[in-house]
């Protein structure tokens, strides 16, 4: 999906947000149109934010900033190591005796 500006025959300008299906535009939704120019450019980023909400969302945000998320980073450095399975498989190892087989 895209945001375009067409002219229209009267001299105005539509603003349109766009989307490319089986080789042709579709319109999506039509922001609105105007002559003045300052008007067109606040309509334009009106289209940019509603494209926004249009797209579907590629990524989970639960609700961390960024400084969270840097956080969170630092903090999984891989360092964290599984010591249950050891504990258990190795009382197991020492009461069936295998660790008196030589290496």
């Amino acid at each position: 999906m895209f945001v375009r500006r067409k002219p229209n025959k009267s001299g105005s300008t539509s603003i349109q947000i766009v989307e490319k299906r089986g080789g042709r535009n579709v319109v999506v939704c039509s922001v609105g149109c105007s002559k003045d120019p300052k008007r067109i450019e606040r309509l334009e980023a009106e289209a940019h934010t509603r494209l926004e909400a249009l797209r579907p969302q590629l990524t989970l945000n639960f609700g961390q900033t960024e400084r969270e998320r840097n956080t969170l980073d630092l903090l999984h450095t891989g360092t964290i190591q599984s010591v249950g399975p050891e504990l258990i498989l190795g009382a197991i190892f020492d009461k069936i005796s295998f660790n008196t087989i030589p290496c």
